[in-house]
């Protein structure tokens, strides 16, 4: 057998040896995810000081550095 040939097949029991200790310990390592939450209180994004009613709320997303308001609407 010539140096190619066992160097092919170290490296193919490597890969096989690799593939199977992969497969034992994904099973292995399996956890179970629970589904969990949490409860918040509201986020004022606005509050009016004055009694009256026409108010007009608007939220506006900008690009970091923008200066041109136009632009981004």
């Amino acid at each position: 057998m010539d140096i190619l040939g066992i160097i092919g097949m170290v490296g193919g029991v490597i890969g096989v040896v690799g593939i199977v200790y992969t497969i034992y310990y994904g099973r292995r390592s399996q956890r179970k995810k629970l589904l969990v939450y949490e409860i918040s209180r509201p986020i004022a994004l606005a509050q009016a000081f004055s009694p009256e009613d026409d108010y007009k709320v608007s939220v506006l997303f900008q690009r970091k550095g923008s200066t041109n308001l136009a632009s981004a609407l």
